[in-house]
């Protein structure tokens, strides 16, 4: 179901946060790395008199592109000390272009990579790059946000946490399965209700002569529902449970994987493009920022 893990690196040290967790997880797995450097055309970009001289913009091509190899064999020499089998690639493109095209359009290989969004009306809070490569590929991106200078754990995940609060969610346990099953982990399927969602006779007016829905019949439901997913085909084999909550989706999601530790939250996300839209969607968003761990994203239909 995954034929690589293909992490973008540009020489920065917050890029190179992701090189370990990867390199674990390619191990585990038993596939290979791609590193993958982008060449971004305006780099390239010189005076008119410079390109009459087409000699020097060869010349600053080719430069970029031989420092570039060189950097990822560094990288990759220390992957290989791992037992982890690595390749390079290095392409002239905006990032975002050069990722989509390495992955593909089939969706079977996974891109991996850190990302410095910041917070701000005028900014994507993950930042425009892990935004475009969402909306544009077909992939499944595992994104890191990291809180601290330090690296994450150098070490494959012991459980998978996959959030089902909507219909499209369900499109992200065939690969949560996938992954629980090489990688031998436990999978917690987790349903968060809202509050008033466990109060439905005190907020949904009663019309005369109904009978009124039991204060447990949101939780019951959600009980059922995830027990169905626990049994379904995609678990077979695997050590799974079903979790229900109340409460605020991130918050609850964040607190479920800080008390489990080497968690990795496998998530589909139902948002959409927009100007008041982020791509990844609300809850994904604030999950991938607030828990400094790496969260892996899908985006339905893909």
């Amino acid at each position: 179901m995954l034929n690589k893990i293909i992490v973008p690196l540009d020489a920065s040290r917050l890029a190179e946060q992701m090189v370990p967790y990867a390199g674990a997880l390619a191990k585990a797995l038993d596939i290979p790395i791609e590193l993958l450097y982008a060449v971004d055309p305006e780099t390239l970009r010189v005076t008119r008199e410079e390109e009459e001289r087409g000699s020097f913009v060869d010349t600053l091509e080719d430069n970029i592109q031989s420092w570039a190899q060189t950097y990822l064999q560094g990288v990759a020499g220390r992957l290989n000390n791992l037992g982890v089998r690595t390749q390079v690639k290095v392409t002239i493109g905006t990032p975002e272009q050069v990722i989509v095209e390495a992955a593909g359009r089939n969706g079977e290989d996974l891109v991996a990579m850190a990302t410095h969004g910041r917070t701000g009306l005028p900014r994507l809070i993950l930042g425009s790059v892990a935004e475009k490569v969402l909306h544009l590929g077909h992939m499944p991106l595992l994104l890191l946000h990291p809180l601290s200078p330090l690296a994450p754990p150098a070490r494959a995940p012991k459980t998978l946490i996959l959030p089902l609060n909507f219909p499209s969610a369900e499109e992200a346990l065939p690969l949560g399965g996938f992954l629980a099953r090489k990688l031998g982990t436990k999978v917690l399927l987790m349903r968060v209700l809202r509050p008033y969602a466990l109060r439905i006779p005190q907020v949904v007016p009663v019309a005369p002569g109904a009978v009124e829905a039991p204060p447990g019949v949101a939780e019951a439901g959600a009980r059922a529902y995830l027990e169905k997913q626990v049994h379904s085909p995609h678990m077979v084999q695997i050590d799974a449970e079903g979790i229900v909550v109340s409460g605020d989706s991130g918050e609850e999601l964040m607190k479920l994987a800080a008390e489990t530790g080497d968690a990795l939250v496998v998530m589909a996300t139902h948002a959409r493009a927009g100007v008041a839209r982020l791509l990844l969607g609300s809850v994904a968003d604030r999950v991938v920022r607030g828990l400094g761990a790496p969260v892996l994203v899908l985006r339905p239909g893909s």
